[in-house]
Formats: structure tokens, sequence, C-alpha cells
């Protein structure tokens, strides 16, 4: 099974994405949002509605990739997402 990460599935567009790649693919996604911008978790979740099954392939990460100390962060996430994917 494929993993990839996905950033801004709370927006319009990143929402239809989360969509067509649950419909289309068995990939696991993990999803970045920093539920600042114009993203909502209710997108997220009426997508996640479409199957219950779909919760089980979807992990939501809360996080801002723009911060004050980007590449630091930015390092630490890749770094957290790698660990996680190597070690599932």
């Amino acid at each position: 099974m494929q993993k990839v990460v996905l950033t801004g599935a709370g927006g319009f567009v990143g929402s239809h994405v989360l969509e067509h790649l649950l419909i289309n693919t068995d990939w696991q996604i993990t999803c970045i949002a920093s539920w600042k911008h114009k993203g909502t978790p209710e997108r997220v979740e009426e997508v996640l509605k479409g199957n219950p099954t779909w919760k089980n392939r979807v992990e939501i990460i809360t996080h801002d990739l723009i911060s004050q100390s980007l590449m630091l962060t930015v390092l630490s996430l890749t770094q957290f997402l790698l660990y996680r994917i190597m070690s599932t």
C-alpha cells in the first residue's frame, strides 16, 4: 500500500484531492492542515462521510507549514513523517 502526504486537505482543492485519492486508490493519506487559512475541518469531515472505512486510511496532523522557524519546522516534520511511514 502506498502512503502519501497531502497538505491543505481542509481547503476547497485539497478536500477534492483527498476525496479523489480515497475513491481511486487504496493509499494511506497523511493530511497536514493548519486551519488558519480558508480550510476547515468540516470539509474533511464531509469527505470522510462518503465511506465509513475511509477514516482508517486518513491521519490528520494539525501544523502550519508557514511558521517563524520554517526550515526547522519542515525538517522536523519531514523526519516525523518519514519515521511514521517507515515504522508502519
